[in-house]
């Protein structure tokens, strides 16, 4: 059974959340500005105006980008879940390099495949987007494979893909709304966006594994009672 959502709620919820943590993401807010500032240490401006980056540069800077991410990702699950958030956490997301290097697949075949569907067509873009949507949060929890982790997240949004698209038009006009408000408002509705994919991703994608889990337990269930009946039976 597909498990349904309600946008107002989550809103609600997250904004708890971020009353909270707001110190905390503030924090965070200033640590990816740094990492981004470091990104642009390799651009050079030639006399003729040309801008250039560094190759290495930029992947470094990219790669150390990802592992942040990875961090944050499971730094806002542990706000999600009423666990210990804390800063150090954006640094130790990933438990080994095939973790990291999993991640970083997950993350490139995700901007892949969306680009892609985007450049054919705009549609075939915006299902992959939703599809898609959960792949970077399975892979940073380690809950499956790379291929897998794309199934799951493919998996956990049937059934409510209109109602996802609702509600990423409705995170992106409220980050436009945090945008007006002079950019300060940003430092609200950026870290309660990353919450409310974290519990929509809680929301949606955990029921699916419970539902598989209970279905698994019932049909143990059954046969030990048939195996039972027939015991008696003999």
């Amino acid at each position: 059974m597909k498990k349904t959502f309600s946008i107002n709620q989550l809103f609600k919820d997250s904004w708890v959340d971020y009353k909270k943590h707001w110190t905390l993401f503030i924090l965070v807010g200033i640590i990816f500005l740094l990492v981004g500032f470091l990104g642009n240490l390799g651009v050079s401006v030639s006399p003729e105006g040309y801008v250039s980056q560094s190759p290495i540069v930029g992947i470094l800077a990219w790669l150390l980008q990802i592992f942040i991410t990875l961090g944050y990702i499971k730094f806002v699950l542990n706000v999600v879940d009423n666990k210990e958030a804390k800063i150090e956490q954006l640094f130790h997301g990933a438990h080994s390099w095939t973790h990291f290097l999993s991640f970083v697949v997950v993350s490139l075949l995700t901007s892949a495949l969306i680009g892609l569907g985007t450049l054919l067509f705009i549609i075939p873009g915006i299902v992959l987007t939703i599809g898609l949507v959960f792949a970077q949060y399975i892979a940073a929890e380690e809950k499956a494979g790379i291929f897998e982790s794309l199934k799951i997240s493919w998996n956990a949004t049937k059934g409510n893909a209109w109602k996802i698209l609702w509600f990423m038009i409705v995170v992106a006009f409220f980050n436009l709304f945090g945008l007006l408000a002079l950019v300060i408002g940003l430092v609200i509705t950026i870290p309660m966006t990353a919450i409310l994919y974290a519990r929509l991703y809680r929301t949606l994608v955990d029921t699916e594994e419970s539902d598989e889990s209970d279905s698994e337990i019932e049909i143990e269930v059954e046969e030990v009672l048939e195996g039972d009946q027939s015991e008696t039976e003999e």
